[in-house]
């Protein structure tokens, strides 16, 4: 996502604030880590963003973050912060978005690049653990979120669109630098995270990414169309829909039991497709 073109553009700017992610404790001391945050979060940016999270979730903050960070990629401290602990720090269901934890998978996974490039393989494979920790998270939370919406396309934008091109992107390196305990651990991890915040609402951002909320924009009244490049093919272009002043999108969802049905199908389905991951690479 946003943060992972960014970082790769600031790979040494990126490697200063390592130790914010999960598990840094492990080479930083507790005294050195409390002195970061406090720097961080006496930055008047970082204000900043708590300030603009009182009104602004989801997608539209992430776009709000990944403005900023065009503007000044020195940023980056107080946006990975925010990041951490509105993802796997984050305590309240009712605060939490998957799209989240796949940003901060993807920092995660570009600082790590920096340290494997400058040397140093055990911060590398820390943080490839916290990263793959995130992604796996990512994938329960956001396609169970999916099975919420009654367009059955939101789930497929996912696997195929988010989920599956990030695995093929860590193959065989990362998933053999953990030992399967190592593995075991991150799932129980994961799905500890999924179930302690079963209570979250229904995701407008997952449920629009699926073909309805296309087909509800384009027949929106006052709904513009605009072409513009598209980087699939050479000098090719595609319509991009500008939504009217004022639209939102009103996924239609499935009835609360058929979710939770589908829901333990889902946990089934994807530690069992996590762990045939793990023994094909590993």
């Amino acid at each position: 996502m946003f943060l992972k073109s960014l970082l790769q553009n600031n790979a040494p700017l990126a490697a200063k604030f390592l130790f914010i992610a999960l598990g840094f404790c492990l080479f930083m001391s507790t005294a050195k880590a409390d002195s970061y945050e406090d720097k961080v979060r006496a930055d008047p940016f970082y204000q900043t963003i708590l300030d603009v999270a009182k009104t602004t979730k989801g997608r539209e903050m992430l776009d709000f973050l990944d403005g900023k960070l065009q503007e000044d990629a020195r940023h980056v401290h107080a946006v990975s912060l925010w990041l951490r602990d509105n993802s796997i720090n984050q305590k309240d269901p009712a605060k939490i978005n998957s799209l989240y934890f796949l940003s901060y998978s993807d920092t995660l996974s570009t600082i790590a690049t920096s340290y494997k490039d400058g040397g140093d393989p055990g911060q590398y494979r820390e943080l490839m653990a916290s990263s793959v920790l995130n992604l796996y998270i990512f994938e329960l939370m956001a396609a169970i979120d999916a099975a919420r919406c009654q367009d059955p396309t939101a789930l497929q934008a996912i696997m195929k669109g988010m989920v599956m091109p990030r695995v093929a992107d860590l193959g065989r390196p990362v998933f053999a630098m953990f030992p399967r305990e190592r593995f075991d651990d991150l799932e129980k991890t994961a799905l500890m995270m999924e179930e302690k915040t079963v209570s979250r609402p229904p995701n407008v951002d997952i449920c629009s990414l699926g073909q309805a909320r296309l087909r509800d924009l384009a027949a929106a009244p006052g709904v513009q169309q605009k072409e513009i490049p598209d980087a699939r093919y050479s000098g090719g272009t595609r319509t991009e829909l500008i939504p009217p002043a004022g639209y939102s999108f009103v996924p239609a969802l499935v009835p609360d039991n058929e979710w939770l049905a589908a829901r333990h199908k889902l946990l089934s389905a994807i530690t069992s497709g996590w762990a045939k991951r793990y023994d094909s690479l590993a």
